[in-house]
């Protein structure tokens, strides 16, 4: 049964005195990390086109493994429950503009790190904004109804969010909602394989998010989300070319990719949109939308490089035949710079990816050289050897395949996918630690040909470097945010004009300098306990019922799950029935049941209380005929569990240090600190809202004077 009860105005002072200093979700949930054998975060789209609207608390959400009828693989197995932390973040909703020219991008015919315009975008919307929420009911990994709270107006989002199909005028549009593991404590083992992420593939995916309350140890173990972020341009479909026909330099958007006897591939995917989902004026051809880099012209043309917190690298000249109608510079556009260091941290954005060349029969398809992902980690403190990279892709180690054909394989440039945004939070940098950092731009593809086509290849531009948000100090992390390398004409050292990205950008910071919203924090439940029973004026005899009242209240920021009630009963009072209220968004099993199989306690659970929130337990209880005359108590404990329990402590419940039941931990795991809050002792002298007076029932003469009851006790009557 649930009903909305009005709360003590004691309770509710305390309750909403912090509760918009930051969302603190569940501390300690999920325990350690135990399982890699799949992703650790679950990755949901919204259903279908939405306008997440700012105060908003629910969204309907698409199954795991599934959006609009394409299959996701490895979005991740475990569904949301009450308490969970989750984030919204908006993928993509920059808008460019689109005209077949210069302009194409920012609208600026100068935009561009060699300022000869077609890259940029003219407003980056929300794109890469985020927050905390945190759900208070359970989705299923099939999808369904989320609700939730967040920080905004009452008590939802504080963002707006968009889903929305391309159109004619702009791009698609995207966000997703992800499930955030809130550890105990975390210790990484590099037997285990390196921690990673499924790719963003248009809808979800590209970002790993973990809370750690305790102590993350990388234990010599990497985590490495590198070519995970936006994915590369398509690489062209080759045809032989033909007299007559030469390169344009003034493609910079096209909708197929093949226009007459020209020839384009494929724009990467960025903060403006995915092109396999169709862009404004097509998805082919040199300009650069936002942060994704632009494409080549014509069969065997550089591709342009990415771009994020540095701008990607111009791609190389493509075909030159000798036609007086060629005009170079044709390579494709690089994606543009996102971030600087005067903006609010407020924005994750993933690296956008390398535009397409020509890689004809290479096996190496342009939509390999994506961007690297984001990487969002909150931590109490952080220690240990091990790296953390979000680079953008390049291949390492090209080789020829064995085609006997004179002129092939033959491979063009494709840009090299830009560095990634990687996030650190650690509020006590108190331990040792020593962290290799890495955000670097994916190298261009250099080219690779056999016979005399030298001048027809373009390498690919490099990748723009990444984004490093850390306020881990330089002594303890070592950070790495390079520009991506152009690529060169096989075995030369000529590029064709394609240009080298620009080094990315590291911003120290400071919890406080962070918005409200997105303040990571070591905030606990503080739990108060109190016993009533429905009249301490009575009088009761052996035999007769009273009815109790056990009230559990949230007082402070952080939700409590898992929580279970104790309590014990007087000698020869036994159980007979309960009912279970709520407030808020408080919830629990419908039905008590006593989870103590010995039935010498009464022990109920598992609830969740979220900030403010109260569970009240009406219970019945039986008073035995042994019972004789005297005043008895009850007393009751929350337990709930530890946010910071060890890896060899899984099951380990605390409770508040005042009044805890003994035998009972009442200090956090590791720590001297006592858990806050209060639980209700009967036994003391100031605590008398649950006292029950037994009294013998008078006899005179042969009259027994008592209340009216059901039920009293004669002599040689059972319990």
């Amino acid at each position: 049964m649930r009903t909305k009860n009005i709360l003590l105005l004691f309770y509710l002072c305390f309750a909403f005195q912090n509760i918009y200093a930051q969302v603190c979700g569940t501390p300690g949930k999920d325990g350690v990390l135990a399982d890699r054998s799949s992703t650790i975060n679950t990755y949901f789209a919204p259903a279908g086109d939405v306008v997440l609207a700012t105060g908003s608390r629910q969204i309907m959400l698409n199954g795991v493994g599934s959006n609009d009828g394409l299959l996701y693989d490895h979005c991740g197995s475990i569904p949301i429950s009450p308490g969970d932390l989750l984030i919204l973040i908006q993928m993509q909703d920059a808008i460019i503009n689109f005209s077949n020219d210069a302009n194409y991008g920012a609208n600026d015919p100068f935009s561009g790190p060699d300022r000869l315009g077609g890259t940029g975008y003219t407003d980056l919307g929300n794109s890469g904004k985020y927050e905390y929420i945190v759900a208070t009911n359970s989705v299923s990994l099939r999808g369904g109804l989320l609700i939730f709270r967040g920080m905004g107006a009452g008590k939802g989002t504080v963002n707006e969010y968009t889903s929305a199909a391309p159109t004619a005028l702009r791009g698609s549009r995207s966000f997703q909602v992800i499930r955030v593991p809130q550890y105990a404590n975390v210790q990484l083992d590099p037997i285990r394989g390196t921690l990673t992420v499924p790719r963003f593939n248009g809808k979800v995916g590209g970002v790993l998010a973990f809370n750690v309350a305790g102590v993350f140890d990388l234990n010599g173990d990497n985590i490495d989300v590198s070519a995970c972020g936006f994915l590369g341009g398509n690489k062209g479909r080759y045809f032989e070319i033909g007299d007559g026909e030469y390169n344009k330099s003034d493609v910079y958007a096209q909708l197929t990719a093949r226009d007459g006897p020209y020839r384009y591939s494929g724009k990467a995917n960025g903060i403006a949109g995915t092109p396999g989902y169709g862009f404004p004026l097509g998805s082919w051809g040199k300009g650069a939308p936002a942060n994704a880099g632009g494409a080549g012209n014509l069969y065997l043309a550089g591709g342009g490089g990415g771009g994020n917190a540095g701008a990607g690298g111009v791609g190389g000249n493509g075909l030159s035949r000798g036609d007086p109608r060629d005009t170079f510079p044709n390579g494709g556009r690089p994606g543009s710079n996102v971030y600087d260091n005067t903006s609010v941290i407020d924005r994750l954005i993933p690296g956008g990816g390398g535009g397409g060349g020509d890689l004809k029969d290479s096996g190496h398809g342009g939509d390999l050289f994506n961007g690297g992902a984001v990487v969002l980690i909150n931590a109490g403190r952080i220690t240990g050897t091990g790296s953390i990279r979000s680079n953008g892709y390049f291949l390492k180690n090209f080789t020829l395949g064995n085609d006997p054909r004179e002129f092939q394989p033959l491979v063009s440039g494709t840009g090299g996918g830009a560095g990634g945004t990687i996030f650190i939070n650690e509020l006590h940098g108190d331990l040792p630690a020593n962290v290799l950092v890495e955000a670097k731009g994916g190298n261009g593809l250099p080219t690779a040909f056999r016979g005399a086509v030298v001048s027809s290849a373009g390498p690919g531009g490099g990748g723009g470097g990444g984004q490093i948000f850390s306020s881990m100090t330089v002594s303890r992390a070592i950070t790495d945010v390079s520009k991506g390398k152009a690529g060169t004409l096989s075995g030369t050292n000529e590029t064709k004009s394609a240009a080298d990205g620009q080094d990315g950008n590291l911003r120290h910071f400071s919890n406080n300098d962070l918005p409200p919203h997105l303040r990571y924090g070591l905030c606990f439940p503080e739990l108060i306990t109190t016993v009533s029973q429905s009249d301490v004026t009575l009088s009761y005899y052996a035999g007769g019922q009273v009815t109790y009242f056990i009230r559990t209240t949230n007082l402070q920021q952080a939700t409590a799950s898992g929580i279970k009630l104790e309590m014990k009963l007087p000698l020869g009072f036994s159980f007979v029935s309960s009912e279970v209220f709520y407030t808020g968004d408080a919830s629990g099993p419908e039905q008590l049941t006593n989870l103590d199989t010995t039935a010498v306690r009464l022990i109920f659970g598992d609830f969740t209380l979220f900030p403010g929130d109260e569970v009240l337990i009406k219970l019945t209880a039986k008073i035995d005929c042994t019972v004789p005359p005297g005043i008895y108590h009850v007393s009751a404990q929350a337990l709930f569990p530890d946010p910071l329990r060890a890896a060899i402590h899984p099951d380990r419940l605390v409770t508040p240090l005042v009044n805890a039941f003994p035998n009972t931990f009442t200090s956090y795991e590791g720590s001297s600190t006592a858990v806050e809050g209060r639980n209700y002792n009967g036994n003391l002298p100031d605590c008398n809202t649950e006292d029950v007076l037994v009294i013998a029932p008078m006899i005179t003469g042969n009259q027994i004077q008592m209340p009216q009851i059901t039920v009293f006790c004669l002599a040689g009557d059972p319990v």
